[in-house]
């Protein structure tokens, strides 16, 4: 059974197609935790899988009060989450783990063309490509949240998202690579599963973090040619773009199943295939008398 909680269920499409919808309020309300945590007891509830940027930390800060009452939060803990939460302790990760993100540069020392985002943001929200001094704005110069990276020509790398399981002690159990053909509001609207190897090199790389747990995505360019690759982004929930992934074989809700419902040893697989691709329209989901009459 399947329960949804939303700010408002009766707009939101998942709610409606979910067995049960439930209100709930903002994740930064002093009442959120209370809440949720009345819900699981009430519902029964043994997960809790969250996908929202905003409530990963605060379900990581109170996961242990969760799991005592007999419901897993499934997000990485706290560290973790904050490390991919803030893109310059991102940025510190990638390092300490051998990799090789763009460089970060001062507001005062840029060298053009200069990407700048917000630190916690999500969605490519206020991101800006600046060519050179002239299109400078004085208020990015000036806003505190923005950092300044190395710009990555994109004609020259592919960007991928990864999606990435982990047990519950931070091993990695599958990695499934995503092309992103044609991106919309900072999701994938059309993309590719590829076997290659980026693989390898988040295996080799990340194949055990302390801490990291469920499902992660990696963001990072890759030039097919020479092989590099420059990740710059980690999300630690479930992607957009994860019914690619799915749909492609790699079933990552019944390993969270197999693993915390019914306590099996998950062991790595590559069981996906390669060449999948997924071509995302618009579709509704139409209520008439307070009843779904629509959906997919």
């Amino acid at each position: 059974m399947v329960i949804a909680t939303d700010m408002c269920p009766s707009y939101a499409p998942a709610a409606w197609l979910a067995d049960e919808s439930v209100q709930v309020p903002k994740i930064n309300d002093p009442d959120y935790i209370s809440v949720m945590q009345r819900l699981c007891k009430e519902k029964g509830i043994g997960m809790i899988i969250p996908t929202l940027d905003t409530e990963l930390l605060v379900l990581a800060q109170y996961r242990q009060e969760f799991l005592a009452e007999g419901t897993e939060v499934i997000v990485s803990d706290f560290d973790v989450v904050s490390q991919c939460r803030d893109k310059r302790l991102t940025h510190a990760l990638f390092t300490h783990l051998g990799m090789s993100p763009p460089k970060l540069m001062s507001p005062d020392e840029l060298v053009y063309p200069v990407f700048c985002k917000p630190y916690d943001g999500s969605l490519s929200a206020h991101c800006h490509i600046v060519n050179n001094p002239h299109e400078l704005n004085k208020a990015w110069m000036k806003d505190p949240k923005l950092i300044w990276m190395e710009y990555i020509d994109q004609s020259s790398y592919d960007e991928y998202t990864v999606d990435m399981y982990y047990d519950r002690v931070g091993k990695i159990k599958s990695i499934v690579p995503r092309k992103r053909l044609v991106v919309r509001a900072g999701e994938i609207n059309k993309g590719i599963t590829i076997k290659n190897s980026i693989i390898d090199y988040l295996y080799n790389r990340m194949g055990n973090v302390p801490g990291m747990r469920g499902v992660v995505c990696v963001q990072l360019f890759y030039q097919k040619d020479s092989g590099d690759i420059i990740p710059f982004e980690i999300n630690a929930r479930f992607a957009g773009g994860y019914p690619l992934t799915y749909y492609a074989g790699a079933n990552y809700l019944g390993k969270l199943f197999d693993e915390y419902f019914d306590e099996k040893l998950i062991k790595y697989d590559d069981y996906w295939d390669d060449q999948t691709m997924m071509l995302r329209y618009d579709a509704e989901v139409i209520i008439k008398e307070n009843k779904l009459v629509q959906g997919y």
